[in-house]
C-alpha cells in the first residue's frame, strides 16, 4: 500500500484547500464532473454527474455486478447485444459516483441510447486519464527510463 502524501496535498489540508492540480484538463484527474443532456424520444434526460477512474477492487465489483445481472451464464453464451449493455451498466454503477435520481437504476432507463452516450463520456474521461501526459511521453522518447535508472529484473533474478 502506498503511504505517500505529495507535500501541496499535506499543505492544503493544513491550509484548509485542496491542492491545486499540475494539468488544466478535468478529464485527467481521478474524479471528473460533467454535466449531461440528451434529448430522447420521451423526454429531455438533464444531470451532473461525476465519474471516477476505477481501482482494481472496483473493477472487480464490476465483473460481480456483470455476473449477477446476467444471470452468472458463461459470458460466452451471451450475445453481443447482452454483453455490452451488462458492461455499460455494470461499469457505470461503480464508476459514476454522483448522478441525479433518473439515473440510479441504468438498467431501467427506457431509452438505451442514454446509457450509450453515458458511457461515451465515461470512456472519453477514462481514455483522457489513461493517457501518458505530453512531459512524460518526451522523457520517454528520449532515452530516459521511468524507473530511475534501476535494472529492471525478470522474475527470480537478483540484484547484484
Amino acid at each position: 500500500m502506498d503511504t505517500a502524501v505529495k507535500a501541496s496535498e499535506i499543505a492544503a489540508e493544513m491550509a484548509g484547500t485542496e491542492a491545486k492540480s499540475e494539468t488544466t484538463d478535468p478529464k485527467e484527474q481521478r474524479k471528473y464532473a460533467f454535466e449531461f443532456r440528451y434529448q430522447g424520444k420521451f423526454k429531455l434526460y438533464v444531470g451532473r454527474f461525476t465519474n471516477q477512474i476505477l481501482t482494481p477492487n472496483q473493477k472487480i465489483q464490476v465483473g460481480t455486478i456483470r455476473a449477477n445481472i446476467t444471470g452468472r451464464v458463461p459470458w460466452s453464451s451471451l450475445d453481443p447485444y447482452t454483453q455490452n449493455m451488462a458492461e455499460r451498466i455494470s461499469h457505470m454503477t461503480i464508476s459514476l459516483t454522483k448522478r441525479p435520481d433518473w439515473a440510479r437504476e441504468l438498467g431501467d432507463i427506457l431509452e438505451e441510447d442514454v446509457i450509450h452516450k453515458l458511457y461515451e463520456e465515461v470512456t472519453a474521461h477514462e481514455e483522457t486519464f489513461q493517457r501518458p501526459r505530453e512531459d512524460q511521453e518526451a522523457s520517454e522518447g528520449a532515452g530516459t527510463s521511468t524507473n530511475g535508472g534501476a535494472p529492471v529484473m525478470g522474475p527470480g533474478e537478483e540484484g547484484a
